[in-house]
């Protein structure tokens, strides 16, 4: 993080009662916190010349799935409709897959304790093992409206 050579920004947003010194979590403000810190790395990948991927690893990855949870129902039409979506599934790390035994393009019924749902399944390393990755946002997994633990099984 580099907030540590920011004193004064730092102290202000991490030294809330109740929390250590600089780096402990801040309850009241994280996304501050996280909107700082990455101007910060921002800034000084500018002035090395060098974008932030290159700062942080020597290996940075072309891609990374990110979250992208909608909860406003009047955009999900439109999200829906970009080219990169791919709709419903489950993507599950090859380990996990297997252990279950399901393939890529079978079927896996996933329950989370509110609700279940009936989902293709897609393999890929870039899930951690003991995680799943779930589209929202699809009719499909609208019964699985919260987040937390799953149960994974052969439909």
């Amino acid at each position: 993080m580099l907030l540590a050579g920011f004193p004064a920004i730092a102290a202000h947003l991490v030294a809330a009662e109740g929390h250590g010194g600089l780096g402990a979590p801040v309850r009241e403000l994280p996304q501050a916190l996280a909107a700082v810190d990455l101007a910060l790395w921002d800034a000084a990948g500018r002035r090395a010349g060098r974008p932030l991927a290159a700062m942080l690893t020597d290996a940075p990855r072309r891609d990374v799935p990110v979250n992208a949870t909608v909860g406003a129902t009047d955009r999900a039409a439109a999200l829906q409709a970009h080219p990169l979506t791919v709709g419903a599934r489950i993507v599950l790390h090859p380990t996990d897959a297997q252990a279950v035994g399901l393939a890529a393009d079978t079927v896996a019924k996933v329950d989370n304790g509110v609700g279940t749902a009936t989902l293709p399944v897609a393999i890929s390393d870039r899930v951690a093992p003991g995680c799943v990755w779930i589209e929202s946002g699809y009719g499909a997994t609208a019964p699985l409206a919260t987040a937390g633990r799953v149960e994974v099984r052969r439909a």
